[in-house]
């Protein structure tokens, strides 16, 4: 009989150490990869929220800001809108009923909470005698004068701000509300 003298490689079963470290650090390199990641996925996760609410109370702000403007009230006793560079007050129905005739006074001002400035607005309670109206239209002026963080808890702040300004349209052009010209109709003035 034939007698084969067959040689078996003697390959090793496994990997080297070499190949081992070079897994680990491909392995390591992934993994921090993906950690940053969803790391900047978290990030942007919560800057688009913030983004997301400041626009929301913006829009809320622009439309409670629409309300007040469309209810306005002209009452024999204090200005309907009046604004001092500072303090915007105005007078509206309540809810827009005009079966009770029940009004309030609204402010609207800027004032620095918590080192930030916020667009802020005041509503008093809904008066039906002419006394009333004038006292809440002077407290109006008394808060807006004191707001603070301590004492906004009858204040809501709306959006943050920088600054404001109010002008109205006379005489076919926007001018500064604080501005003297052009008032010989200020009902039918429009706000900015």
């Amino acid at each position: 009989p034939t007698v084969y003298n067959l040689k078996i490689p003697t390959w090793q079963n496994g990997f080297t150490l070499v190949e081992m470290l070079v897994a680990l650090a491909l392995l390591a390199t992934l993994a921090l990869i993906s950690w940053r990641g969803l790391d900047a996925m978290g990030t942007a996760r919560i800057v688009n929220q913030d983004h997301q609410n400041q626009v929301l109370a913006f829009n809320a702000g622009l439309s409670q800001w629409t309300a007040d403007l469309n209810s306005i009230i002209q009452t024999p006793f204090v200005n309907a809108l009046e604004f001092d560079g500072k303090l915007l007050r105005l007078t509206r129905l309540e809810n827009n009923q005009k079966e009770n005739m029940k009004v309030v006074v609204i402010a609207w001002t800027k004032a620095n909470l918590d080192g930030k400035n916020y667009w802020i607005r005041w509503q008093s309670k809904a008066v039906s005698s002419q006394g009333d109206l004038k006292e809440q239209y002077k407290l109006a002026k008394i808060w807006s004068d004191s707001v603070s963080s301590e004492n906004i808890q009858d204040a809501t702040p709306v959006v943050a701000i920088d600054s404001w300004s109010l002008m109205y349209f006379r005489g076919n052009s926007w001018s500064n509300a604080l501005s003297s010209a052009d008032q010989e109709d200020t009902e039918s003035d429009l706000l900015e």
